[in-house]
C-alpha cells in the first residue's frame, strides 16, 4: 500500500509522467500480491493432492499384503488337498474362496494405484513457468518476455 500513497503523492504533484509512472508502479504491485497470492493457493491444492496421493498409496500396500496373504491360504489349501485326500473336497473349496476374494483384492489394490496416480499428477504444479517460477518469471511473462529473462527484468529495476 505504500507504492499507492507513493502514486497519490505523486498525482497532486502536477507532473503527469511522475504521476503515471507512479500509478504503474501501484498497479504492478496489485498485481505481484495478486499472483504471490494465487501461487500459495495453487501451492497448498499441491500439497493437499500430493498427501490424498500417499493415502491412496498406503491403502493400496495394505490390500496388497492382504492379497499375498489370501493367495498363500489358497497355495496352503492346494497342498492340503494333495496331502489329505480325506477332506480333499473342504480344502478345494478353501482354496477356491481364497482365490475369488484374492481376484477381488487385486482389482481394489489396481484401483487405488490408479486413485494415488491421479492424485499425484494433480498435484504436480506444471504450466509455463514450473515448479521453480519466481515472481520475476510471473512478472515477465504478464509483461510478455520470455520466462527466466532474468537480464530483462534486471534492466527494468
Amino acid at each position: 500500500f505504500e507504492h499507492a500513497e507513493h502514486a497519490e503523492h505523486a498525482a497532486h504533484s502536477g507532473n503527469r509522467f511522475v504521476a503515471i509512472v507512479a500509478m504503474t508502479i501501484a498497479v504492478l504491485a496489485v498485481f505481484a500480491a495478486t499472483v504471490a497470492s494465487l501461487e500459495a493457493i495453487e501451492s497448498g491444492s499441491a500439497i493437499s493432492a500430493k498427501s490424498e496421493a500417499v493415502l491412496f498409496q498406503n491403502r493400496a500396500t495394505d490390500q496388497w499384503g492382504f492379497f499375498q496373504g489370501k493367495s498363500l491360504k489358497k497355495n496352503m489349501y492346494d497342498i492340503a488337498t494333495v496331502q489329505d485326500p480325506t477332506h480333499a473336497a473342504e480344502f478345494t473349496a478353501k482354496a477356491r474362496k481364497n482365490e475369488t476374494e484374492s481376484q477381488e483384492i487385486q482389482t481394489q489394490a489396481h484401483e487405488l494405484e490408479h486413485r494415488s496416480e491421479e492424485r499425484l499428477h494433480e498435484g504436480e504444479i506444471g504450466g509455463e513457468f514450473g515448479r521453480d517460477a519466481t515472481q520475476e518469471d510471473l512478472l515477465a511473462g504478464a509483461m510478455g518476455l520470455k520466462p527466466n529473462s532474468k537480464s530483462q527484468i534486471s534492466n527494468l529495476k
